[in-house]
């Protein structure tokens, strides 16, 4: 789509991609802490995987909230229909991910207590 677009649209369209790129690597860290715990040997493993789990669960909520945020206030600057289009499908994208997330936030918080911030 950047490559594609004309060049005075390329900003936006590279703004949201680097702007998403930093969300996206805390998510897939996420799934490698889960994969960590899948893969646990013992008990204190488990343990100290889950902790970690729920830190970055619930920086990755907040992350993916301050990103879906972020696209809808730069909703009222996107002018080209296309990517408008791209900007909410982004936005849904991130706003399934983020539940799933919410999930396993809470799942983690079943065995590891989560302390809910001011």
């Amino acid at each position: 789509m950047i490559e594609a677009a004309p060049c005075e649209e390329r900003f936006y369209l590279y703004w949201t991609y680097n702007h998403l790129t930093g969300s996206w690597v805390q998510v897939e860290h996420l799934q490698t802490q889960l994969e960590l715990l899948l893969g646990a040997q013992s008990y204190a493993d488990e343990e100290s995987i889950r902790i970690t789990l729920r830190d970055q669960a619930a920086f990755v909520r907040w992350e993916l909230g301050y990103a879906i945020d972020d696209l809808e206030q730069t909703m009222p600057e996107v002018r080209p229909l296309n990517h408008l289009w791209g900007n909410e499908a982004v936005r849904s994208l991130l706003s399934e991910v983020r539940a799933t997330v919410d999930r396993l936030w809470i799942d983690q918080c079943a065995y590891v207590p989560c302390v809910v911030g001011p």
